[in-house]
């Protein structure tokens, strides 16, 4: 009986060693798939931003044009208006429905810049798009946000 009792130990040995083989081997199985699933969402990710240029290149391309309604001067009427309201900015661009803005840090050593894109494939809507260097603040929306509002107004007072 000595020799069974030493062959179930050594079997029950073998199991062990077989079930801790088959967790680590699953383990990685596991870790690779996940690598794969996380490269996959990597690569949509990657072609989406891609995408999302080329339209907004495509969006930009396109003259904007003004109607009788909100011509080019009340529309930079309208963004100078707007942005009175807001101290820290410094300086204001306007080129094709796209504002371009730079504005003064809180401590008043530095400055930074934001975009504004009114440009809705050659036409005013409302609609706009953010681009900043500071993505904390929240400036760029509520001036976004007045300029938008004060469009709408124009809008639903002439029509």
């Amino acid at each position: 009986m000595g020799i069974f009792k030493k062959i179930g130990k050594g079997l029950l040995y073998t199991g062990a060693i077989a079930g801790v083989s088959a967790l680590i081997i699953k383990n990685r199985i596991n870790e690779k798939q996940d690598a794969d699933e996380e490269y996959e969402e990597y690569e949509k990710w990657q072609q989406e931003i891609e995408e999302n240029l080329i339209e907004t290149k495509k969006r930009k391309s396109i003259i904007c044009e003004f109607d009788d309604i909100l011509d080019e001067e009340t529309f930079n009427n309208i963004i100078y208006s707007c942005a009175r309201r807001i101290k820290r900015i410094d300086r204001i661009d306007i080129n094709n429905g796209t504002i371009s803005v730079t504005v003064i840090s809180q401590s008043g050593i530095s400055d930074w810049d934001f975009e504004l894109d009114f440009n809705d494939y050659g036409k005013i809507t409302g609609s706009y798009w953010i681009s900043s260097d500071n993505y904390d603040s929240k400036i760029p929306e509520k001036l976004g946000d007045l300029i938008q509002r004060s469009i709408a107004e124009l809008y639903n007072e002439n029509t």
